[in-house]
């Protein structure tokens, strides 16, 4: 309902639904519901992270490039997720406000682990409780996937609205390795949705190259995480590339 509404706004667009392939249930059901609309279609996806990312997805499903600093608007494309155009619809046939969020629940420490619908507002706590609790005393809670989430000092922490999913971890889990020397193997360039050089910003960092840092392009960095999912030698190479942008927003200061 939501996308319909979005069509009228543009006569002449088409609207596509992004499915991954390994849904095939939920593929199925959605193309049921618009086999009767003539501008909606579904295109599943190959499942390959982080295709999610906004220019990611521009790349592979619009085949348009979209430079730091644009829009998908720019380009005549008008890109959002589904929770968003699932409230346009709600809101519209309800008037009530943006008062819950879907939230996933997950975690080797989560007795439950399941999709929920929660008021934002409440707290972690009470959301893990409605999962069956903990079944193992947690060392680590993330507020976001387990690749971009950011840890949380405290299960007493609000739901919010950008908020999609909970993850809480026992130890082993929650571990995280000893960093050790670069190798220079390249991986996490060849990793990098961007082609960017992460051992390179790191290094920049490092000697705090303000310079250096601009001219690798570390705003461009989406902070996906897969650097340093692939590194081998464990190097906190995400962590780097934040504290960089950082240092470069003082600059600019």
């Amino acid at each position: 309902g939501g996308l319909k509404i979005m069509l009228q706004l543009f006569p002449n667009a088409e609207g596509v639904v992004l499915i991954e392939e390994n849904k095939p249930e939920a593929i199925a059901a959605v193309q049921k519901v618009c086999s009767n609309e003539n501008n909606i279609h579904v295109h599943p996806v190959h499942v390959k992270y982080p295709q999610g990312g906004e220019r990611a997805i521009m790349d592979v499903v619009a085949g348009k490039h979209i430079k730091l600093g644009m829009l998908p608007a720019d380009v005549g494309v008008i890109l959002s997720n589904v929770t968003t155009i699932a409230f346009i619809g709600q809101y519209l046939e309800t008037g009530r406000p943006l008062t819950t969020k879907r939230v996933t629940v997950d975690g080797n420490a989560v007795a439950e682990p399941k999709n929920i619908i929660v008021p934002i507002g409440a707290r972690i706590a009470d959301v893990i409780a409605a999962c069956g609790g903990y079944k193992a005393e947690p060392k680590k809670i993330l507020m976001g996937g387990p690749m971009m989430g950011r840890a949380v000092y405290s299960d007493a922490f609000p739901i919010i609205k950008n908020n999609n999913a909970i993850l809480a971890f026992d130890g082993p889990q929650a571990l995280i390795p000893e960093e050790t020397g670069c190798i220079k193997c390249g991986r996490c360039h060849g990793a990098c949705p961007f082609k960017l050089l992460p051992v390179s910003i790191a290094e920049a960092y490092e000697n705090k190259d303000v310079e250096r840092l601009q001219a690798l392009e570390v705003m461009q960095c989406m902070e996906c995480g897969s650097c340093s999912y692939v590194c081998p030698a464990n190097r906190y190479l995400v962590q780097s590339v934040k504290l960089a942008k950082k240092i470069i927003g003082e600059r600019k200061i």
